[in-house]
């Protein structure tokens, strides 16, 4: 394999942010609606408070810590940056 054909430490570091960062923001895109067609509308119906607890345990929080995970690493590791996950909008 000659010089050209390997591939440059940073470009594959910023393949494997945009990697990361796209991943996050879709699990989060998708566990929030999850949370709002699911959970939500099941807490006050249809299943009994502990079963709500047993199924959605630490659902909401999880989205939470998510959000602050990926805010966490676009801060940090995309600085200067104009990349965006690329995650549709529901």
């Amino acid at each position: 394999m000659g010089h050209l054909d390997t591939p440059h430490p940073d470009s594959e570091r910023h393949s494997a942010l945009e990697q990361l960062v796209t991943c996050e923001a879709s699990f989060i895109q998708d566990t929030s609606l999850g949370v709002q067609l699911y959970s939500r509308p099941l807490r006050h119906c249809i299943v009994t408070h502990a079963q709500h607890k047993q199924l959605f345990q630490n659902l909401e929080k999880l989205v939470t810590i998510s959000e602050y995970h990926l805010s966490q690493i676009t801060a940090t590791l995309l600085v200067g940056k104009s990349y965006k996950p690329r995650v549709s909008k529901v």
